[in-house]
């Protein structure tokens, strides 16, 4: 069964008790995930978690530390 990159990303938020809020964006590309009130090392661990799910991820930081994920489209 194929698990959404956006679940995967709440679930880790929901365990960790992590992130205030979650902005997930459908692109051209696949997805855009944001988590304010997660710092870089929250993203890697997210960036893992969906690599062994199968997704092709980036992190990418941005003017005034607006972190994102990019989660590839499958």
């Amino acid at each position: 069964m194929k698990v959404s990159p956006t679940k995967l990303v709440r679930g880790y938020m929901t365990i960790t008790g992590k992130g205030r809020h979650m902005f997930s964006d459908k692109t051209t590309f696949g997805r855009s995930i944001k988590v304010w009130g997660f710092e870089g090392n929250d993203y890697e661990e997210c960036k893992k978690i969906l690599t062994r799910w199968g997704y092709e991820v980036k992190i990418v930081y941005t003017p005034k530390w607006n972190t994102r994920l990019w989660v590839g489209a499958q």
